[in-house]
């Protein structure tokens, strides 16, 4: 209803902190919808029915052998993305980073669901690692001591001990080896209703597929069995895991190292998104935005004094540092607790260090040597890779496209599925924030010129090969550098603008400000302690019983 809806902002010359104006007019704005019936906030477990509840059930119901089970995949796909369709399109949060997961949420929720119920035959195909009894005693035969533990990668070095004659990969799985055994586990289809859900939730919330035999290429992972479903169940090559893959994803063998390199990852990330709060904050590009026909209010004298180029360049550089921060400080915060409540289930490899690589690719590798491509391809955190690429697959597996490994028209075609997604994935992140002020065409610009970008790279590096390979080595990797900053900086203010006009950058991202502590930057009425109930986890009761559960 219109009447429920707040004017438009009206800001003076006198008010004293925006963002703080603007996160509250948003708030009042979002609570006068939900009271008028118009909007509901995201409740757990109501709002996960699509993405997560009703492809884990089905899944957890065996269909190998009911074809009309199997069959009815279709159904449920159509159901999940009503379902998903429906929160896309209700659901919103007073919290603004949560307010931009929803469509997040909503529409990879529909890009992985379809990934695992449809294209991909999970219960006839997939397999993970486990672990159990063996009847064997512990005969050490030797351990490696320190200096073997600090190897290369790629397969080089990545022993970190040699018990019962097995070479194992890290402390973690040495701690095990004498007592249990590790096999290639399919879907346990005689097992009870708990052993199905537990197979199924460890695919379904593993995206990268770290453990699994359809895990990506970029990650560690041990060498995959020919026929996953041979009688005895295949035993897992712990060996084969390399400390790190060609394109830099790494695993830490001891504790101590996991620990230290996930803590001063957040540590780095933490200071850098509490220094962003009080500096990007200032310029209006950040808060509110840019909105069409919608002057701006005025730059501080210090950004004003700069030249457009450069205030450009400051901008993109801004926005690129707060994404890859705030990235960095959240996924490794993930990993060390998921890692620090499994380490004590001692039956199971999900509690295992090699589980739990590290997020981001070595950017020496990848973008140094291939440009965009690498950045995009190997650098990046790939967490979303196989459901943008699950589409493709299934074209190929059906005989729709070339399935030769070289194939120029099927990759062409898989890039440029898989840019499409994730620039729609943004774009819904935009749509279900608080203002209505977002673009689709913003992120879609944005991806897909990162595709056009990859394409125009790599076709005038092969064009200009023979020139190419008489540059040394380090001068290309200058060049790689050079392209990719200015393609990004050219293409990436689509993004920036839209998520600074769903108020994403309004969020707190930490809770304890140690920079106002001390007395530098804030606005006013800012204090060190950042998260107000807003930020924080409440009951929420809805209209009906299942629409009541914990808000956020």
């Amino acid at each position: 209803m219109a009447s429920a809806l707040l004017p438009a902002v009206q800001l003076t010359p006198q008010t004293p902190n925006i963002p703080a104006f603007y996160l509250d007019h948003y708030r009042r704005k979002f609570a006068a919808r939900v009271a008028a019936g118009e909007a509901r906030p995201l409740v757990i477990p109501y709002s996960l029915a699509g993405p997560l509840i009703l492809p884990v059930l089905y899944l957890a119901i065996p269909h190998t052998k009911r074809p009309w089970l199997y069959r009815a995949r279709f159904v449920v796909a159509a159901a999940m993305l009503a379902l998903n369709a429906w929160t896309a399109a209700t659901t919103s949060s007073t919290n603004m980073a949560v307010a931009y997961g929803v469509g997040l949420m909503a529409v990879f929720g529909s890009f992985w669901g379809l990934a695992v119920v449809v294209f991909m035959r999970v219960q006839f195909e997939s397999a993970r690692v486990e672990m159990r009894p063996r009847k064997m005693k512990k005969n050490d035969v030797g351990e490696a001591g320190p200096d073997e533990q600090a190897g290369g990668g790629g397969g080089g070095g990545f022993v970190y001990a040699v018990i019962d004659g097995q070479p194992v990969p890290d402390e973690s799985v040495a701690a095990t080896i004498g007592e249990y055994e590790y096999y290639w586990q399919t879907y346990p289809e005689t097992g009870s209703f708990l052993q199905r859900l537990d197979w199924v939730w460890d695919l379904y919330t593993s995206f990268r597929g770290t453990g699994w035999t359809h895990a990506i290429p970029s990650i560690p992972s041990p060498t995959r069995p020919k026929d996953p479903h041979s009688s005895p169940p295949p035993a897992v090559d712990l060996s084969s895991i390399p400390l790190a893959t060609r394109t830099g994803y790494h695993r830490s063998q001891t504790r101590a190292s996991f620990h230290r390199n996930r803590l001063l990852h957040m540590l780095w990330s933490y200071l850098i998104l509490d220094l962003w709060t009080i500096t990007a904050r200032h310029d209006p590009y950040f808060i509110p935005g840019p909105v069409p026909n919608t002057p701006l209010p005025p730059l501080p004298p210090l950004l004003a004094s700069l030249p457009p180029p450069l205030l450009s360049v400051l901008r993109t550089a801004l926005g690129s540092l707060g994404i890859l921060a705030a990235l960095g400080l959240y996924m490794n915060l993930y990993q060390l607790l998921a890692f620090s409540l499994l380490r004590g289930s001692s039956n199971s490899p999900r509690g295992q260090l090699w589980q739990y690589p590290s997020i981001f690719g070595s950017f020496p590798r990848t973008v140094l040597t291939r440009g965009l491509a690498g950045l995009w391809g190997g650098w990046w955190h790939q967490t979303f890779r196989l459901g943008f690429t699950a589409p493709t697959v299934f074209a190929v597996r059906r005989g729709w496209l070339d399935a030769r490994p070289r194939a120029a028209s099927t990759r062409l075609l898989a890039l440029f599925v898989a840019f499409l997604l994730s620039g729609a994935l943004h774009a819904a992140g935009g749509y279900t924030a608080i203002p209505h002020t977002t673009r689709a065409r913003g992120p879609l610009a944005f991806f897909v010129g990162s595709f056009a970008g990859v394409v125009a790279q790599t076709a005038a590096c092969a064009l200009c090969r023979p020139w190419i390979e008489r540059v040394p080595r380090p001068w290309r990797g200058v060049g790689n550098a050079l392209f990719v900053a200015l393609w990004m900086h050219a293409t990436m203010g689509a993004v920036v603008e839209d998520m600074s006009r769903a108020g994403l950058w309004l969020y707190e991202p930490v809770p304890v400000s140690v920079v106002r502590l001390v007395g530098v930057g804030g606005m006013q009425g800012e204090g060190w302690w950042r998260w107000d109930r807003q930020f924080l986890p409440r009951w929420y009761s809805g209209r009906h019983w299942w629409e009541s559960g914990i808000r956020l």
